[in-house]
This record gives C-alpha cells, sequence and structure tokens, in this order.
C-alpha cells in the first residue's frame, strides 16, 4: 500500500582523512529515533517508520557492533512478528526517551575523546515532519522536535568529529535552513545565513524530498522509498569506484539513478548532498562492516538484483552495470538469504533466477558461484508508478555522467515545490499589473500636468512683454514634466520586466523551475527594498513639487488679471486660474498623501512572505445578542 512517507535521518560519521589515517582509533555509535504516529488528525500514521528504525539499526549494528546501537520505536504488530529480536530492545520513542540517550550517548562520546579516539555518531530520526512558522520540526510520540530542538539538544551536545545528516522528511530543508520574514531558498554551495551548515561546517547533509517536498512509502519495500534506497547505497551498491567506501557524491548519483526512471517526478526523490566543509565527495561510510557477509558480483555483465531475508523482505536491490565490480554486504542471519535476479522469461514475460546465500558464518561468497534456480516473478503491491525502480544500471559510467550533468550542482536550489511556484506567479502577476496601473495613472498625471504648465509659461511669454526667468521656469519644468510622463506611459518597469522576464525562464524541469523561482524571489525582493522606494520616493517629490507650482501659477494668475484691461484676456487668465488651481490641489495632495502610505507592491511582497506562515491553530472569541440577552463564544481555525 503507498503511504505518504516522511522521515528524518541524522548520520554523524568521523572524517574521512581520519578514518584512513588512524582506523584502529575511531569508534561509531548509533541512535535509531523512529515514529509512525501522527500528532495532528490532518496526517495519517505512517505504516513502515519502525521497520526502517530496525532495518538502519541492524546496519549499523553489522557495521559497529550491537552494544553501540541504540533504538528508540514502537513496533506495530507485524513489524514485531518480522522482528522479535530488535523488539525487545527498543525503547519508547518520546522526548523524555531522546533526552536521556543523548546524555547517555554525550557521556559516551566524551569518554572515548578523552582517550584520543575519533567518534563517528550515527542519528536517525524517521517519521512525520513539516514546517510551523518558519520552523521545520519531526513528530514524535508525544511531541516535535524542532529544528531548533536538533541543533540545541543533540547536535550541540554529542561533540562527535565530523557530523553527517540524512534527512528524508516533508519539508527537511526547514530542518536545517528556517525561514525568516522573507522568503529564503538554499543551495549547495552557499547555506543560507543562520542555518545549520553555517552554524558548524563539520556537518554534512543528504537529503531528499519529491517535488511536493513529501517523501513516500511502498508496502513492495516495507519501507519509504529514499530510506530503501540510501541503504541498498550503503550496503555497497553505490561504490561505483570499488574503494570499499561511500561518499555523497556515489550515495547521491545511486539514489537518482535508482529512481530516474519514475516517470511521474512528483515520486521522484530530489537529492541534496553536501558533505562536511561543502565537499560533496567526502566519505558518508567507509570500510567494511565487521559483522556480516559478503557478495561479490564480478563484472562480466549486467545484473538486477533484489536480496530477500527468509521472511521475504527486501533487504537492498542493485542494477549492477556492465564493467563494474560490486560486493554487497548482507545481514548475518541464521537462515539463507535469497538473491533474485530479473532475467529474460518466456515471451515478454520477466522472470528470476533465485539464488540461495548461507549468511550464517562471516566471510564472502561468489555469486556466480551459487546455484540457481528459475521462476516466474511475483510482485505485491499495488503501486505501479515505483516498479520503474533500479530499472537503469549505476556503475562507474553512470557516476561519471551523473557528475558530469550535476556539474554545476552548486547552483541547484532546494525548498521549492509546486505550490511555492503557482503562488509565485499569482502574486508576481498581480503585483506587476498594479505596478503598470500605477505606471500608466503617474505618467498620464504628469503629461497633463507638464502640458498645463508649459502652456502657462508659454502663454505668459508671448503676452506682450518680456519673457521673465518664472516664464522660462515654468516652461521648463513643463517639459521636464511631459518627458518624465511619456517614459512612464512607454517604458515597462522594473517590475514589469521581471515578470517577464520569469515566464521566459526555463520551467520544463523541477530544478529548473526551482530555480527560476529563487532568482525571480531575489531579484523582486531588492526591486521592492531598493529600486522601488527610491523611485516611489522620488516620483512623488516630483508630484508635489508640481502641484507646489501649479498652485502658486493659480495663485500667480488669481492676481495678475487686475493688471489686465482686455476682457477676452481676463477670460484667459481665470480659465487657466482655475485649471491651475485644480491641477494643483490635486497633484499636491496626491503627493503628500502618498508620501505616507505603503506601496501595493510592498504589501504584495509582504503578503507573499506571510502566506502559509500563519499560525496553525488561532482563536477569537465573539459577543453576540441572544433572545435572552448576550452570548459570549469561542471561534478558532485549526
Amino acid at each position: 500500500m503507498n503511504g505518504l512517507r516522511l522521515s528524518l535521518l541524522v548520520v554523524i560519521l568521523c572524517h574521512p582523512v581520519m578514518l584512513q589515517a588512524a582506523p584502529e582509533a575511531t569508534v561509531a555509535y548509533a541512535l535509531v529515533v523512529t515514529n509512525n504516529r501522527s500528532l495532528t488528525l490532518s496526517r495519517p500514521n505512517l505504516h513502515y517508520a519502525d521497520d526502517d528504525g530496525i532495518k538502519y539499526a541492524q546496519l549499523f549494528s553489522e557495521k559497529f557492533g550491537r552494544q553501540r546501537v541504540v533504538l528508540l520505536t514502537r513496533p506495530d504488530p507485524s513489524t514485531r512478528r518480522l522482528f522479535p529480536g530488535w523488539t525487545a530492545a527498543a525503547i519508547s520513542p518520546t522526548r523524555v526517551q531522546l533526552d536521556e540517550a543523548v546524555e547517555r550517548l554525550g557521556h559516551a562520546i566524551a569518554a572515548e575523546k578523552s582517550e584520543g579516539k575519533a567518534v563517528q555518531l550515527y542519528l536517525v530520526f524517521a517519521g512525520h515532519g513539516d514546517v510551523d512558522r518558519g520552523q521545520g520540526f519531526i513528530e514524535l510520540l508525544d511531541s516535535r522536535l524542532t529544528a531548533r530542538d536538533l541543533e540545541t539538544g543533540v547536535i550541540a551536545k554529542l561533540k562527535a568529529d565530523t557530523v553527517h545528516l540524512i534527512l528524508d522528511s516533508c519539508n527537511s530543508f526547514f530542518m536545517l535552513n528556517p525561514r525568516g520574514k522573507t522568503v529564503r531558498r538554499w543551495s549547495v554551495a552557499t547555506p543560507a545565513e543562520g542555518s545549520l551548515l553555517e552554524k558548524y561546517p563539520h556537518v554534512g547533509v543528504l537529503i531528499s524530498t519529491s517535488a511536493e517536498a513529501v517523501t513516500y512509502e511502498w508496502s513492495e519495500l516495507q519501507s519509504g522509498i529514499f530510506s530503501y534506497e540510501v541503504r541498498s547505497a550503503l550496503r555497497g551498491g553505490a561504490d561505483a569506484d570499488g574503494q570499499s567506501g561511500i561518499s555523497y557524491a556515489e550515495v547521491a548519483a545511486f539514489v537518482d539513478v535508482a529512481s530516474e526512471r519514475i516517470t511521474n517526478e512528483l515520486y521522484r526523490p530530489k537529492i541534496f548532498a553536501r558533505g562536511p566543509g561543502g565537499n560533496r565527495h567526502a566519505l558518508l561510510l567507509s570500510g567494511e562492516f565487521e559483522s556480516g557477509h559478503q557478495l561479490n558480483l564480478d563484472a562480466e555483465k549486467p545484473r538486477r538484483l533484489t536480496v530477500r531475508d527468509q521472511n521475504g523482505v527486501r533487504v537492498l536491490d542493485v542494477h549492477q552495470e556492465q564493467g563494474t565490480v560490486v560486493n554487497l554486504n548482507l545481514p548475518r542471519m541464521d537462515t539463507a538469504l535469497t538473491v533474485h535476479e530479473t532475467v529474460s522469461g518466456r515471451g515478454d514475460r520477466p522472470a528470476n533466477e533465485v539464488r540461495v546465500v548461507d549468511t550464517q558464518t562471516a566471510g564472502s561468497s561468489n555469486y556466480d558461484q551459487l546455484s540457481a534456480q528459475y521462476s516466474t516473478i511475483s510482485t505485491r503491491g499495488e503501486a505501479p508508478v515505483f516498479r520503474n525502480l533500479f530499472a537503469s544500471a549505476f556503475g562507474r559510467n553512470a557516476f561519471r555522467a551523473h557528475v558530469e550533468r550535476y556539474r554545476p550542482h552548486a547552483k541547484q536550489v532546494f525548498g521549492v515545490s509546486r505550490a511555492d511556484v503557482t503562488r509565485l506567479e499569482a502574486h508576481l502577476e498581480l503585483a506587476a499589473a498594479l505596478e503598470r496601473q500605477r505606471r500608466l495613472l503617474l505618467g498620464r498625471l504628469m503629461v497633463s500636468s507638464g502640458l498645463v504648465i508649459g502652456m502657462v509659461g508659454g502663454y505668459l511669454m508671448v503676452d506682450g512683454q518680456a519673457p521673465s526667468g518664472a516664464d522660462w521656469g515654468m516652461v521648463g519644468l513643463g517639459a521636464l514634466g511631459l518627458g518624465y510622463g511619456l517614459t512612464k506611459l512607454l517604458l515597462p518597469s522594473d517590475l514589469e520586466k521581471l515578470h517577464r522576464t520569469y515566464l521566459s525562464l526555463d520551467q520544463s524541469t523541477p530544478e529548473s523551475r526551482a530555480a527560476a523561482l529563487a532568482r525571480t524571489e531575489r531579484s523582486w525582493q531588492l526591486e521592492i527594498e531598493q529600486t522601488c522606494r527610491r523611485n516611489r520616493l522620488k516620483s512623488r517629490l516630483l508630484i508635489s513639487l508640481s502641484g507646489a507650482v501649479l498652485l502658486g501659477s493659480a495663485v500667480y494668475l488669481s492676481t495678475a488679471h487686475t493688471f489686465v484691461d482686455n476682457s477676452d484676456e481676463l477670460k484667459y487668465h481665470y480659465f487657466f486660474s482655475g485649471a491651475y488651481g485644480v491641477f494643483g490641489a490635486f497633484s499636491l495632495a496626491v503627493g503628500i498623501w502618498s508620501l505616507f502610505q505603503t506601496s501595493t507592491l510592498e504589501k504584495s511582497w509582504k503578503l507573499y512572505n506571510r502566506q502559509g506562515r500563519d499560525q496553525n491553530f488561532q482563536l477569537g472569541v465573539a459577543v453576540a445578542p441572544t433572545p435572552n440577552g448576550m452570548g459570549l463564544s469561542l471561534y478558532g481555525r485549526f
């Protein structure tokens, strides 16, 4: 069964240089915290967060020893039947239990470091996640773990040498980069100011969200899609160079290639990979597993393999590229594992070659030396959209192609969904339309004012007397107003240009849409905060100045008519005096009033930034008359 899947995975490792230089002085711990339950009625409970937690704990215990793994989860009945051993060791995933586990691990890490050892610490959180008033959170069994809690209550207290965060949750970017008063996106190379990555440069991250900022789980995998892909990668599937180490770039490439055949981009994970110090090629996991069994695949031919345990639970998937050697780290179990290879069947029907691997003992096995049986594939699950997972082969060539394809990866923007794009389009279109209306109104006003002022100046210059300086000033001011008005009428504003530029940008893929949105937001904000405010002040001052000149002209003409003997000229004086008075009073009033008003553009920008950031709960009080008196009622929005 498909379900909405939101999970957070945090991994903390020792620096790769230390791992290579002094592996004997390196120790590792793991704290795994997962929770199926939702704290709100608007989100259904998850199905496989508890399974993911146990599978991660199992992987870490194979790598570092079970005594160094702490598991906080509440397994559901089906999970308890599948993993009875881990169920007995699980602790309830509450905030109190988490704090106690962090305190115990903090003491253990301090003791290890006092002996000169480098410490690796894996922290895994899986469960519902979201963002509230700009701050990301994930849900524990009884409360929220916010981005600030993650920073101050976990990362800051656990003094690991190098921290690696893997986040797989709805709006996971807000666990690293809280949203402030303005919309802020972030990229690989440039962490936002105040973000976790800026405060802790030794932190590396690997996160995934789909195009809609959510992730999904699938019953065929009994896991979240991204979490399953990451575990398959860490068990050796992503080791493209055969160096027995998995880097951030290799995991990101493995997940991208594994998901690239999913047609609907809504379900396709979008990967953000940034190692400590901004190095995507830093090691995420190195060396062989302490316990477990290694299955070796030679490079002679491509293979599409699925490994299952005795209960049919999928352990990992890999699609080996020809020419790439793959060494898979399988868990040691009391019963054998089965390896299913997809091969050509009869006609168009795919089939399996099933091989049995005895993993009760340590060591390794060669895949081609295992005996094979032939059977028709039988898949379960009702989500054909996910059956294209692992349809593309991964190896040296696929990894190199991925690196080349994402060479400008530093410019890739995260934190953008289709809803964000739609909202920007609506707000920007409205703001550009209002700016056009304001521009045309201002242009018409300035053209008419310039014509009137220029006509008065010209009239006074040809009335039979020598032109005065005031007459020339009025003509010049009229020409200035006319030119300014024509400029406003004919040339689009910067905001209108921004709207046109946004519409012309490539938006064919989620990556290009995100880049276009982030670029437009930055330009719009700059336009609002700098250019528009400066131009608004100049324009309104010019309007006020024009109004003042017109009023002055009206006063002058109203007094000058006493020296006019010709009745026809007196009519002109009265006409221009009245016209100047009306235009001048209107212009001056508009100019003075607008100086103290917030522009529509600023209001639109403020609304754009506030939308979606209101509190989830609002409460109000209403008083209303009733037949027997007055009634007091409470109302709210949840």
